[in-house]
């Protein structure tokens, strides 16, 4: 039998037609409402959102998160809000460290949505006609904001008010951080004058790590100070995992056996709390063990219930090469694990730093060395990864690093 076929009978035996927890993030799920938990954190964000649209303001919002805790998914719930409200609405996400680019890419959304609603009316002409100036510039871009910040602020609301309403989300906001600092600051300048000159019943969102609010304070105290709200994304309880957990569930059943099993089946009530308890509350984390739990079940032929004993097996399994020799390792995972050696010492360094000198984002930055952190290749304290005493050996072996004394 092939490992596929043997996956396939033991999905079969589940009742199940797929493995619920393959999507760590519910962006890579058709119907993210069928699987979002609402949590309390949901329901002060959309409280906030509902002061926008019930009155005359607007708001800038920061949610607030570590990696995998649910900023992305909270964003697009709040998206699909908005546009079941008739919002015209900009989703980005930082996804290069050419600020430029996303700069253009938010212009460009917005010129795209104008020119819809104003078919054959030419913007930029009547922009020079109420400001008076001729040769303005060629079009709204980067190349025109660092041009003329002034004029290209007092452009903005021409724009901007005949898009209304409107809301702006920017995701992953950290990765602006691999850039320079002077990019840094003319990205946030662009913020603050999008932010300032926002029409009311707009909404601009923000979502990032908790630190990226300290470190935007001291870059651009101007558009730190134009942040309303911040939300900072609490742990899951163990009732919202076990409502998450039933959702998945229930998309993967095979509709003959729903309603006719238990809800969590093949879990247990104490094995979610005990997945919760070791996730610290993160949902990609709690995912990602699901779908390890059900994947090793190949392995485990006569188990039928996946309890609390069975997760810490698989688990323990996972963890199990502490005092190992050499270790392979796939070669971007190697790439990392020696910048930590030969260029820090071993020593912490921001997973931020990391990013900047791969020239990669921070979440693909943070996931390589959580893959490492499992292997107790590295440890971590804070945002800061390093190479533990006990497995520094070890992690010399597998990189090939002959120690003081060896031939």
């Amino acid at each position: 039998m092939t490992l596929k076929e043997t996956a396939d009978s033991v999905l079969e035996k589940l009742g199940l037609m797929f493995n619920p927890f393959y999507a760590l993030s519910s962006e890579a799920l058709e119907k993210r409402e069928k699987t979002h938990v609402l949590s309390s954190d949901d329901v002060k964000i959309i409280n906030s959102v509902n002061t926008v649209l019930n009155g005359e303001t607007k708001k800038i919002i920061f949610i607030a998160g570590v990696f995998g805790s649910g900023k992305t998914e909270k964003a697009k719930i709040i998206e699909s809000y908005l546009q079941r409200k008739k919002y015209f609405g900009a989703y980005v996400k930082v996804d290069t460290s050419d600020v430029y680019a996303i700069i253009d890419r938010v212009l460009y959304m917005f010129m795209a949505e104008y020119r819809r609603k104003n078919p054959g009316e030419a913007l930029l002409t009547k922009i020079k006609e109420y400001l008076g100036k001729e040769n303005l510039f060629e079009n709204l871009t980067t190349k025109a904001f660092l041009k003329n910040e002034k004029a290209f602020a007092e452009a903005l609301p021409y724009l901007l008010d005949d898009i209304k309403p409107f809301y702006f989300i920017l995701d992953e906001v950290e990765n602006v951080f691999q850039t320079s600092v002077s990019e840094q600051k003319i990205f946030f300048q662009f913020l603050s004058y999008l932010a300032e000159k926002m029409p009311e019943k707009c909404i601009m969102i923000l979502c990032g790590i908790p630190s990226a609010v300290n470190i935007i304070s001291s870059i651009h105290r101007n558009f730190y100070h134009k942040i309303n709200e911040i939300y900072v994304i609490n742990p899951l309880t163990d009732r919202e995992v076990e409502e998450l957990v039933k959702k998945r569930l229930e998309i993967a059943r095979k509709p003959e056996l729903k309603g006719r099993i238990g809800s969590l089946h093949p879990f247990n009530l104490n094995a979610i709390k005990y997945v919760n308890r070791v996730a610290g509350g993160n949902p990609r984390k709690i995912l990602k063990i699901l779908k390890t739990a059900i994947s090793a079940l190949f392995m485990y032929p006569n188990i039928e219930i996946l309890d609390e004993k069975f997760i810490a097996t698989i688990l323990s399994g996972r963890k199990g090469r502490r005092g190992r020799g050499k270790i392979r390792l796939p070669k971007n995972l190697s790439k990392d694990l020696e910048l930590i050696v030969t260029r820090y010492g071993g020593q912490p360094v921001s997973y931020l730093e990391l990013a900047r000198v791969n020239g990669i984002s921070a979440l693909d930055q943070y996931e390589r060395l959580e893959k490492l952190r499992e292997l107790s290749l590295l440890s971590r304290k804070g945002g800061k990864y390093y190479v533990p005493n006990e497995m520094r050996e070890t992690v010399l072996k597998t990189l090939n690093i002959k120690t003081e004394g060896s031939e």
